[in-house]
């Protein structure tokens, strides 16, 4: 008998539960500097790996709505040029 598994589904109801790896890449080096894994991207949560990491001078991403509105001080935010918003990678550099 194959055993459920539970980081990918509840046995209750068979569905599969959506999880988020959010990280923070150098762009430069191409190193992951912060990373989360989240149940859901509300604000707090990304800001929160925002946070988490050194500051950087500039910070690029898909495009993801919640993206535009955290903050990045002292740094600033741009949509990386042939990105999609359906793509959960971002990137920083410096």
């Amino acid at each position: 008998m194959r055993r459920p598994n539970s980081t990918n589904s509840t046995p209750m109801s068979g569905t599969k539960n959506a999880t988020y790896v959010v990280t923070e890449v150098d762009r430069a080096t191409r190193c992951i500097v912060s990373w989360a894994a989240l149940w859901e991207r509300t604000w707090e949560a990304m800001q929160r790996v925002i946070e988490g990491a050194d500051p950087a001078q500039r910070y690029y991403s898909n495009g993801f709505a919640t993206y535009e509105t955290l903050v990045y001080y002292p740094g600033t935010h741009a949509v990386a040029v042939g990105q999609e918003p359906d793509v959960q990678h971002g990137g920083r550099q410096g």
